[in-house]
């Protein structure tokens, strides 16, 4: 400390000398203003036993939530472990208990944060064991039923993704979450997908006959089911 004194009693001392202003220097060198940091924050429930998270997030601290119903672990980070396959296995809870794990979170939420708002529910399909059955049966019908071959990409033909579509809308786990949202005050929009099921790039050339036979149909990362929320006046 006494050392730092002295450095700075010399270097004031040099200044006067030389006719140099260091408090102005230093003010001028001084940034004028602050960059504020980029703000997120999220809330998660998660149950450990079942890998699933109950997640909510928003970007500013008056913006709305997206609550997201998902596997703990990343869908896009599973993706990346080589030999990854999304087959039935690949779930993790049957619809009941997805339902409760719901309603669990979103009354604790709700309990914490009253006076906020959620905008969106999101769900990743593969989580539902039900729904993940349907979605690969479905998928399976409609990729036997082209002609030709994959000309390569992520995406796969539209008619499969209008049948994944359908499929979500008319599914039982669909109407169990509605009628669940609905008892928590909220009005729910149409679903749909938020992101669609992406085609693993290395099945170029292959026939769309043969993409339909393999376990989880050439799924790269799986869907994401979709809807709006508002609240009851």
């Amino acid at each position: 400390m006494l050392l730092r004194s002295r450095f700075l009693a010399c270097t004031l001392l040099a200044a006067s000398v030389f006719g140099i202003d260091v408090r102005k220097s230093l003010a001028q060198a001084a940034p004028t203003s602050v960059i504020e940091p980029k703000y997120s924050e999220t809330v998660e429930y998660t149950w450990s036993a079942k890998h699933v998270t109950v997640e909510f997030d928003r970007t500013s601290p008056d913006s709305s939530w997206v609550m997201t119903f998902r596997d703990s672990w990343s869908a896009i980070d599973q993706a990346k472990q080589q030999g990854k396959t999304w087959e039935e296995s690949a779930s993790r809870c049957v619809s009941q208990e997805c339902i409760q794990f719901i309603d669990i979170a979103l009354t604790r939420f709700q309990a914490a944060k009253p006076a906020n708002k959620i905008s969106e529910f999101a769900m990743e399909m593969q989580v539902n064991t039900e729904l993940w059955r349907e979605v690969l049966v479905t998928m399976r019908d409609a990729l036997s039923r082209l002609k030709g071959h994959n000309p390569g990409g992520s995406f796969f033909p539209d008619s499969v993704i209008g049948s994944i579509l359908q499929q979500e809308r008319t599914s039982e786990i669909t109407k169990h979450i509605v009628a669940l949202l609905s008892k928590h005050g909220m009005i729910v929009g149409d679903f749909g997908l938020s992101s669609p099921p992406s085609l693993r790039p290395s099945l170029k050339g292959k026939s769309w006959s043969a993409i339909a036979e393999l376990p989880d149909v050439g799924i790269d990362v799986p869907p994401m089911a979709s809807c709006e929320l508002s609240k009851h006046h």
